[in-house]
C-alpha cells in the first residue's frame, strides 16, 4: 500500500526556501510612499523645531540677523508643506511679525494635505494598506505615531509646549524608519521603501539649500543660517569633526551636497537611490540602463563634477549664486522624472495586480 506524506517534499521546500515571493504592485507604490511620507514627515518636523528655536531666539534679542534667517527659515517652511502664500510674497513682512499661528497652521491645519497632520494622515492610510508586511514591533511604533496625530489633531495643542509633543513625535518616527530597515526582508519592497526615502530626503535638501542659500542675505546672516542648516540636517558634529573650527559656505555645501560618504549629503542620497534602482527587476537588458538609471547616473555624474567654490561664489550684481542653482534645479529635475518613471514602470495598476518579482513557486499538483 503506497503511503503518501503529509509532511512537504524536500524539493518543495528547495522552491520555498529559494523564493523572493511576490509583491503586487499596489503593495510597492504604498511602500514607495510609505518611504516618502516617512522622510517629509521627518524633514518637516525637523524644520519646525529649528524654526522654533530661532523664534525664540528673535525674540529674546530682537536681531536683525536672526529675524532674516528666521525668514529664511519659514519660506522653506512655506516649501515644504506647499501652504502658500505663507512666508512668502508680500504679506511675509507682516506675517513674519506674528508667525505663531501661521506656523500653527502649517502644522495642523487638516485641509492642507502637506501640512504636518496631513503628510502624517498619508504615512498612516500607506502603512494601513500594507499592514501585512509589518511585524508586531513596528506595529508598535505605528500606534504611537498614531496616538501622537490624534492628540495633534484634537486642537488641545498650545504653542508653549509645541516642541515637546514634536519631539515626542519625531522619536516614533525615527523608531518606524529604524524598524522597517530592521524587520523588512531586503526584497523589492524594501528597495522601493528606501528609494522613497532617499528621493524625497534629497528634493527637500534641495528645497531648503535653494531657499536659503541662492540668495545672498549678508555676511552675518549667513553665518547663522550655515549654522542652522547643520542643527536642521543632524550635521552639526560632523562637520566639526571634520573641518574643526571653520564654518565657511565652502564646508557645508561640500558637506551637504558633495559628500559622498555623509548619509545627509545630496550626492549620498542620489548614489543610493542608484544602488536600490539596479535591485529592481529590468525590462531591459542587464548592460542595458533604463531611462530613470540614465538619469539618477546624470545628476550623479552633475553632482561629482561640481567645484564647491563656483557654487558658493556669488556670481553677479543681484548677489546670487548661479552655478548653485543651476546644479539645484538640474538634480530636482532628474529625480522628479526619475519618482514619475518608477511610477509608471512598477505601479501601473490593472485588474489583475502586476508582480514586481516574478513567481518563482511551482507547487507540485
Amino acid at each position: 500500500v503506497h503511503q503518501a506524506s503529509l509532511w512537504p517534499s524536500i524539493r518543495h521546500m528547495e522552491s520555498l526556501m529559494t523564493g523572493e515571493g511576490v509583491l503586487p504592485s499596489r503593495s510597492g507604490e504604498n511602500l514607495f510612499w510609505v518611504g516618502r511620507y516617512t522622510e517629509r514627515a521627518e524633514g518637516l518636523l525637523r524644520l519646525i523645531r529649528t524654526v522654533l528655536n530661532k523664534l525664540a531666539d528673535y525674540d529674546d534679542y530682537r536681531d536683525e540677523s536672526d529675524q532674516v534667517v528666521l525668514q529664511h527659515l519659514l519660506e522653506s517652511l512655506t516649501h515644504f508643506t506647499w501652504v502658500y502664500p505663507g512666508f512668502t510674497g508680500e504679506e511675509a513682512a507682516e506675517k513674519l511679525q506674528s508667525p505663531r499661528l501661521h506656523i500653527m497652521d502649517m502644522v495642523l491645519n487638516k485641509e492642507h494635505r502637506s501640512s504636518l497632520i496631513g503628510t502624517l494622515n498619508a504615512l498612516l492610510q500607506s502603512a494601513y494598506n500594507v499592514r501585512d508586511l509589518w511585524s508586531v514591533d513596528t506595529w508598535r511604533v505605528v500606534d504611537d505615531i498614531d496616538e501622537n496625530l490624534q492628540y495633534l489633531s484634537s486642537n488641545k495643542t498650545r504653542f508653549s509646549v509645541l516642541q515637546t509633543e514634536l519631539d515626542s513625535l519625531l522619536a516614533s518616527l525615527m523608531a518606524f524608519t529604524a524598524q522597517t530597515q530592521e524587520s523588512l526582508p531586503h526584497e523589492h519592497g524594501w528597495y522601493l521603501l528606501n528609494i522613497g526615502r532617499r528621493l524625497e530626503r534629497a528634493l527637500q535638501l534641495i528645497t531648503f539649500v535653494r531657499t536659503c542659500f541662492v540668495r545672498y542675505s549678508g555676511e552675518v546672516p549667513e553665518h547663522l543660517m550655515l549654522e542652522a542648516t547643520l542643527v536642521n540636517h543632524e550635521s552639526l558634529i560632523t562637520h566639526r569633526r571634520r573641518y574643526r573650527s571653520v564654518q565657511h559656505m565652502f564646508t557645508v555645501l561640500d558637506l551637504m551636497l558633495l559628500d559622498t560618504r555623509h548619509p545627509r549629503s545630496l550626492a549620498y542620497q542620489v548614489d543610493k537611490i542608484m544602488a536600490l534602482m539596479a535591485e529592481l527587476p529590468q525590462l531591459t537588458p542587464s548592460h542595458h540602463l533604463s531611462r530613470e538609471q540614465r538619469l539618477i547616473l546624470q545628476a550623479s555624474t552633475e553632482i561629482k563634477l561640481a567645484e564647491v567654490e563656483k557654487l558658493a561664489n556669488i556670481s553677479d550684481e543681484q548677489g546670487s549664486r548661479r552655478s548653485l542653482a543651476k546644479l539645484l534645479d538640474s538634480v530636482e529635475r532628474r529625480l522628479e522624472k526619475v519618482s514619475e518613471l518608477l511610477h509608471q514602470k512598477y505601479f501601473t495598476h490593472t485588474q489583475s495586480a502586476r508582480q514586481l518579482a516574478p513567481t518563482k513557486l511551482e507547487l507540485p499538483a
